[in-house]
């Protein structure tokens, strides 16, 4: 009598043994993956930290120089240009000019012949009309910033205006730096910013 069989593949001792090795190193590796992607979030996080301070800085430096920089008794809502104020008493009494300046329409011109200083540094109750009212310190740089939402670090920044006097010119040093919770600097950008005044378009209607 035949007794029928099938032919049925097993696994032999090695195929086993090399399973159980690749199976092993995939588990093994997936803290290592793990790990790479935290490191990469929080890489981007910096990077993120790093162009939000470039931001900053350059909204203060949209702010006009100084708040005498403009005579708010004669334009009362502060919407004129920005005025040279005369700190280093070298501006004109008649042609309102300072060495340097162009003697044409819509250029730059002095505010008056008055000697003036620069304003008292810090905000005003709120009142952000000049460069120094944006003065802070260890502000929050993201919006619900806690450590879930920055990952790992809570990120704060300052802002800092001081005088600078380089070579005879008026300037303002401003300086953003951005740091974690443990004070660790990730970012310090500086930028200077001068006692020039604004410059307005030239406007012509066509009909």
């Amino acid at each position: 009598m035949v007794v029928p069989y099938t032919k049925r593949f097993a696994f032999s001792m090695i195929e086993l043994i090399f399973a159980i090795v690749i199976i092993g190193i995939t588990v093994a590796s997936v803290p290592i993956m793990t790990n790479a992607v935290g490191e990469g979030v929080k890489n981007n996080l910096v990077q993120e930290a790093i162009f939000a301070a470039s931001a900053e800085i350059n909204q203060v430096l949209s702010y006009r120089w100084d708040e005498n920089s403009i005579n708010e008794a004669v334009d009362v809502n502060a919407t004129g240009l920005a005025k040279v104020i005369n700190i280093a008493v070298d501006c004109n009494a008649s042609t309102k000019l300072r060495p340097g300046h162009i003697n044409q329409a819509l250029h730059r011109r002095c505010l008056d012949d008055t000697t003036t200083g620069i304003s008292a540094f810090g905000s005003d109750a709120g009142d952000l009309d000049d460069i120094d009212d944006n003065i802070v310190t260890n502000e929050d740089l993201f919006i619900n910033d806690t450590s879930s939402d920055a990952y790992k670090n809570e990120y704060k920044y300052d802002v800092n205006v001081t005088a600078s006097n380089i070579n005879g010119l008026y300037a303002k040093r401003v300086t953003v730096t951005i740091y974690n919770t443990s004070g660790d600097t990730i970012t310090s950008l500086n930028s200077y910013t001068f006692n020039i005044g604004e410059v307005d378009y030239y406007k012509r209607l066509h009909q």
